[in-house]
């Protein structure tokens, strides 16, 4: 029996789509949704998806994701690029859709793409379709992208990495041809590719990207150039040199709008000047993983509370799969002259060097020499191109055993033994991929906690006094995530940052990778205390707080704490328990914009920090500043202040004194944002370390806060005309050129 040359060529993409929605059902059927649990918190439920859902909020809303108010008293949205909020698909379907059915839809699209472009790729390159279909579903099922499902933006830029390769593969050919219009297209995809891959929200990703595509552009091109004997007169029309490298720059340019406002942020934070080679190397890659790619239980796994490993398991996996591990040696054995054996060989041992971090000499190397290289930590983060390589060369060793071409005559045994070797090589992949992730049932994640429906009328913020203890409780509960989920839902109650955010409440602290210094100092963050973590501990069963912790919860409008553990400290009143939280009112607590006569002038950051701690701070009377307001203080003013209007990216206040005095909004102090007085224009003071502050003259005023930073107006244009300019590129007409 014939089968149809359209069924033949259909037939591999069905099977490609059903393998990842059939696997991933519970996403498909938008019953389930994934929680995947990072032992303190959950890296996508308390970070990634909230900023998601929020920004789809705002969109419904009519306003625009730049300010996220719901942490830390604001945040800048766009410049935390792992928010997403710049990546084109979560635009669209967060803005359009219920945010649990654009998550899913998300993570399935990534999937997707990661298959669809390994698979294009694959047979671009010469493997038939059992191994490029290998090639495919070996990547996107491989360790990175299992293990890393939980970091939205992470998978988001490297499930664009299959794709680039091919631009590249296409272009060389293209310009070994003559073909000019054909490798300026193929190019400029490229620059499409690494601009997406910008947008995604993990420049760390993009840029390790932009690595491999330029070492794979130059070794490519010099494999083609000896093949064709392209003399080197030639090397710039026959290589698609300055196509590439305007490809790569209008990518970059492309993804502008997220790379200025990131770097601002970066600016004021602890990453100002890069980061330092221990910190980088901080949590290095476990030698002991490398077990993993033969059995990933060898060292034991976080999904059944196993793991008794060095590092951090999700950051070091790197499986994909032990038949496509056997099929890739037989590639390296029987085709070690091929170009692309060696190419991926050549990039698959590279990488992991490079991910082996601290523990060989070589990353200190790089940190040092490479530009930009100093600015991220967690080198084992490449090995997406590690996973990647061993996809495609267990694609092209899958093709020794079926050569490319119609499974007549001779070439059906063969055939049929390369289908039933995928066969068994998805099989392992799922055995050992599918186990990588929770995922809850989604009726039972999405219905809201008690103590949200207890304390969505109280207005102010909310404190999670040991949240973080609470959720490891939660993950040693459940053994993993791998039995029962309740304890993970349960644990919901304590609104632990950021899932506050998805029910409508406002936290004084939050949980982020990338923080403003001055948040941090105040807050801490993953890397260091700040200054609340010093004004409480733990003994005897309860929580014992200082002075100084009241005032500064008071101070950032903190009116509710919830806690795991009985707190003891005054002026807290103790409002009773929803199952086994215990919830606290804080009636001394100050209003969100407020009227201050005093001030005091701090002239560095560990001033500030002191006199925020100090038993003499009274912060109803006076604020902490930076410099003179240039007013005449009032220690015993009486004014007022009323929050009028409470957007995300203008907050409008109403207020009255019978002198000149300070209006403190306890709001994030940070660059783009505006204020006016009577719609005349007036400086912002830094403010009590973290806050703002503006000079209001005696009488009743309206004063106008609002976000309009330069950085992703600049950054949105200068991301514009780069797409145009890809666009336009791409669409002008060319001819061919033939040597």
């Amino acid at each position: 029996m014939t089968i149809p040359p359209r069924v033949r060529s259909a037939g591999p993409w069905a099977l490609l789509v059903l393998c990842i929605l059939c696997s991933y059902w519970q996403l498909t059927t938008m019953k389930g949704v994934l929680i995947t649990d990072d032992i303190g918190a959950s890296d996508i439920m308390n970070d990634g998806f909230p900023y998601r859902f929020y920004a789809g909020e705002l969109l419904k809303s009519g306003e625009l994701p730049l300010w996220y108010p719901p942490v830390y008293g604001g945040f800048p949205l766009v410049a935390r690029a792992e928010s997403g909020v710049c990546y084109p698909p979560n635009l669209v379907l967060f803005w359009l859709l219920n945010p649990y059915v654009a998550l899913n839809c998300v993570i399935l699209l990534t999937l997707l793409t990661a298959a669809a472009g390994m698979y294009l790729y694959a047979r671009e390159i010469g493997a038939g379709v059992p191994g490029a279909l290998l090639a495919a579903l070996a990547f996107a099922y491989s360790g990175f992208m299992a293990s890393h499902l939980k970091h939205l933006s992470m998978v988001n830029g490297a499930c664009w990495f299959p794709l680039g390769l091919l631009a590249i593969e296409k272009g060389l050919r293209a310009a070994a041809r003559g073909n000019g219009t054909a490798c300026r297209r193929a190019m400029l995809a490229l620059g499409a590719i690494l601009g997406l891959q910008i947008l995604s929200g993990h420049i760390q990703i993009a840029y390790y990207a932009a690595l491999a595509y330029a070492a794979c552009f130059i070794f490519r091109g010099a494999q083609i150039r000896r093949a064709g004997r392209i003399p080197v007169r030639l090397l710039g029309a026959r290589t698609g040199a300055p196509w590439f490298a305007l490809a790569m720059a209008l990518g970059a340019i492309a993804g502008a709008v997220q790379l200025i406002p990131t770097y601002e942020l970066v600016g004021f934070s602890g990453r100002a000047h890069g980061v330092s080679l221990a910190y980088a190397t901080k949590y290095d890659y476990d030698p002991a993983m490398a077990a993993t790619f033969l059995y990933p239980p060898a060292p034991g796994e976080p999904s059944d509370d196993s793991y008794r490993g060095k590092g951090v398991y999700w950051e070091d996996y790197g499986y994909v799969g032990a038949v496509t591990l056997l099929l890739a040696a037989i590639a390296l054995v029987k085709d070690f002259r091929s170009a692309h054996v060696r190419v991926f060989a050549c990039a698959a041992a590279c990488a992991y060097l490079v991910v082996l971090g601290g523990t060989t000499p070589l990353f200190g190397a790089l940190f040092d020499i490479v530009p930009f290289m100093k600015y991220f930590r967690f080198p084992s983060r490449m090995l997406f191109i590690v996973d990647a390589s061993l996809a495609v060369l267990g694609g092209l060793g899958l093709g020794r055993l079926a050569p490319a071409g119609p499974a007549t005559g001779a070439r059906r045994p063969a055939a049929a033994v390369a289908w039933g070797v995928l066969a068994l090589a998805v099989a392992d992949l799922l055995f050992f991929q599918m186990r990588q992730n929770a995922i809850a049932p989604r009726a039972e994640w999405e219905r809201p906690p008690r103590t949200a429906g207890v304390l969505a009328r109280d207005g102010g913020r909310i404190f999670s006094q040991g949240g973080i203890l609470t959720h490891i409780a939660a993950y040693t509960e459940a053994g993993g995530w791998r039995g029962s989920l309740a304890p993970y839902i349960d644990q919901r109650e304590y609104l632990q940052p950021s899932l506050h955010v998805l029910y409508g409440l406002s936290s004084a602290d939050g949980y982020a990778q990338l923080t403003p210094g001055n948040v941090v100092d105040v807050w801490g963050d993953q890397n260091r205390r700040g200054l609340i973590d010093s004004l409480w501990s733990v003994g005897d069963g309860r929580f014992t707080v200082r002075a100084p912790y009241m005032r500064l919860l008071a101070l950032n409008n903190v009116r509710t704490i919830l806690s795991p553990l009985p707190i003891a400290g005054e002026p807290l009143s103790f409002r009773g328990m929803v199952g086994l939280v215990r919830i606290y009112d804080n009636p001394a607590a100050l209003p969100r914009a407020f009227i201050v006569g005093a001030w005091r002038v701090a002239h560095s950051d560990t001033e500030s920090l002191g006199l925020l701690a100090s038993a003499s701070f009274r912060p109803e009377r006076e604020a902490i500043l930076r410099r003179d307001p240039g007013i005449t203080p009032h220690d015993s003013v009486r004014g007022e202040a009323t929050v009028t209007l409470a957007e995300a990216n203008r907050v409008t206040i109403r207020c009255a004194s019978p002198d000149s005095a300070l209006l403190v909004l306890s709001d994030t102090y940070y660059p783009g944002w505006e204020a006016a007085v009577d719609g005349l224009p007036a400086p912002i003071l830094p403010a009590n370390h973290t806050m703002r502050a503006v000079v209001v003259p005696a009488g009743a005023h309206d004063v106008t806060f609002a976000f309009r930073p330069a950085s992703v107006r600049g950054g949105f244009v200068l991301s514009l005309a780069g797409m145009l300019c890809l666009a336009l590129l791409a669409l002008g007409g060319g001819r061919k050129h033939h040597a």
